[in-house]
């Protein structure tokens, strides 16, 4: 069984928005019964790894929370809820008879940051908390969608990415659609960042839910695969969903990084 406790980061030591406030408070209304931890400077080793430690030198208090989350929950067991996640009715007492749930954030890639949860000590953690252990944030910093649905994939070969409810020796692995029935995750993206308004108010519209659901068309991903075109689904995948979600300037961001470790 999964322990009732909720894990949240919060770095910085920032006010909480009211988005954040809400969202947290939405938590003891549906789970009254849970204990709820916040992480920060003051309970969690900032320096416990090169990829945290320059993250939070460089003020990325979301990416320190890539690695903080895993942390939090891998040593005490519970669910991880990101702070503009809101809850519209209590969590699903199945979720919690499992050793560990995850889920889908889309068609192909899994966030940790929508939320999931683990017994104490699971080993899919560990191997999650291997690859930041050996990654440089100023070299290598990448969304956690990248790193996490890659290390998935190789601890978990029988998962197929294709956004569907999977479940397989006690791990779940839930569908976006499952997730929006009793949360909605606000994409608040940067904590501290007046830019999170602008995303959300993209992200919410109608035309971009529209555009958003043509590109990431399950039958596209199988139409390439079924033809063997693995380079032409690894561009799709990039387009579709990293330049998609992430921008022009992300991008850039990352050949400015590998430039300069060259």
């Amino acid at each position: 069984m999964i322990p009732k406790v909720i894990h949240y980061c919060w770095f910085g030591r920032g006010e909480k928005p009211e988005l954040v406030q809400r969202c947290i408070e939405s938590w003891r209304k549906f789970c009254p019964d849970y204990k709820i931890v916040e992480w920060n400077e003051d309970n969690f080793d900032i320096s416990c790894n090169r990829w945290c430690k320059e993250a939070y030198e460089l003020k990325k208090w979301a990416f320190v929370s890539d690695y903080a989350r895993l942390k939090a929950v891998y040593d005490h067991g519970g669910i991880y809820l990101d702070t503009d996640v809101e809850l519209k009715m209590p969590l699903p007492n199945g979720m919690f008879k499992s050793k560990a749930f995850f889920f889908f954030m889309g068609v192909r890639n899994i966030s940790t940051g929508y939320g999931f949860g683990n017994q104490k000590q699971e080993y899919i953690l560990k191997a999650l908390m291997d690859d930041y252990n050996t990654r440089s944030y100023i070299h290598e910093g990448a969304a956690n969608t990248e790193i996490n649905t890659a290390r998935m994939s190789k601890e978990l070969p029988w998962l197929k990415r294709d956004g569907t409810h999977q479940e397989k020796d006690d791990i779940v692995i839930y569908s976006e659609k499952e997730f929006v029935k009793f949360a909605e995750h606000h994409a608040m993206l940067s904590w501290n960042d007046d830019r999170y308004v602008v995303e959300l108010c993209k992200k919410n519209s109608v035309k971009y839910q529209r555009i958003t659901s043509l590109l990431r068309n399950p039958k596209i991903m199988q139409m390439l695969e079924q033809n063997g075109e693995t380079r032409l689904s690894r561009l799709y995948i990039i387009f579709a969903y990293d330049f998609w979600d992430y921008g022009p300037s992300y991008f850039i961001k990352r050949l400015l990084k590998r430039l300069t470790k060259k």
